[in-house]
């Protein structure tokens, strides 16, 4: 089971994410195929620890790859993954399902995940590897990513929500405000040890492209990931997208110049139902 991606035919940046080989009404029936992908790809050991920590072992890709296989050499990789759900508040004895918390987290989350996987753009800061604690939200955008060949930083915006244009509405006033404000670029200028890339020499090249450039030369737009349960086929979301812009020339132009992924997930509560069993299994 994998998940595939598929670009709108009238918006070559906004795409869908489904699951492959099945249909809207398979997954209407039954989700569990959906449900264990998705959960699978939140649960992986290199995932959790390449987008969810700040360890120094697992600042670069190749370094966590090598990292996992040590903890697993040593017999202590079950344990350190608790210490990282416990951390998210994930673990079989704090995982909240109705928590909004959870929610957002699985969604910046897997956001990383999804953009990187289908090669849109790399993630440069995780949003959910800054948590110190559990309680503790993290301000700011939704990640950050970098396009290495074009120099664009991407602001990063993930929603789970029931509803799509709900989703799109926050995540247009979020990104609109980040956009403009420069603070958001000298956090992101000041904060080069949160960074993380494929290798060790990528990192050092954005490290020190981001230290030393003027933040009025960085060329900035978004990436908006969305989760939600009340579309599945592309023109549902396009009716969606159309019922969000309006005539509102602010919000069309967010449309047409903004990377935007969706991914249906049938229904939020039997998903987050389904993850809470695979998490209290482990």
């Amino acid at each position: 089971m994998e998940l595939t991606k598929k670009n709108f035919s009238s918006h070559k940046d906004i795409s869908r994410i489904i699951l492959n080989g099945f249909t809207f009404s398979q997954l209407k029936i039954e989700a569990t195929n959906l449900y264990e992908c998705i959960s699978n790809i939140l649960l992986d050991d290199e995932n959790l620890f390449y987008y969810c920590t700040q360890r120094t072992s697992c600042r670069t890709l190749r370094e966590t790859k090598k990292y996992v296989r040590r903890l697993i050499r040593d017999n202590i990789l079950v344990s350190e993954i608790k210490t990282i759900l416990k951390n998210l508040k994930w673990d079989k004895d704090s995982i909240d399902i109705n928590s909004t918390t959870l929610s957002g987290d699985i969604g910046e989350y897997l956001m990383n995940v999804i953009i990187e996987t289908f090669d849109i753009s790399k993630t440069l800061i995780s949003k959910v590897s800054l948590k110190t604690s559990p309680s503790m939200p993290s301000f700011g955008n939704d990640n950050i990513f970098y396009d290495y060949n074009k120099n664009i930083l991407y602001f990063g915006e993930a929603k789970f929500y029931n509803n799509t244009k709900d989703a799109l509405d926050v995540s247009f006033s979020s990104i609109n405000k980040h956009l403009k404000d420069f603070t958001e670029i000298s956090f992101i200028k000041n904060h080069t040890s949160t960074f993380i890339a494929e290798n060790g020499r990528t990192l050092k090249k954005i490290e020190k492209r981001l230290e030393t450039v003027d933040a009025t030369k960085i060329s900035c737009t978004s990436i908006t990931f969305i989760m939600s349960d009340d579309n599945y086929e592309e023109q549902e979301y396009l009716n969606d997208i159309l019922n969000f812009t309006g005539t509102n020339s602010n919000k069309n132009q967010y449309i047409n110049e903004s990377i935007i992924v969706f991914l249906p997930v049938i229904s939020k509560k039997d998903f987050l139902k389904y993850f809470e069993k695979k998490v209290t299994a482990l």
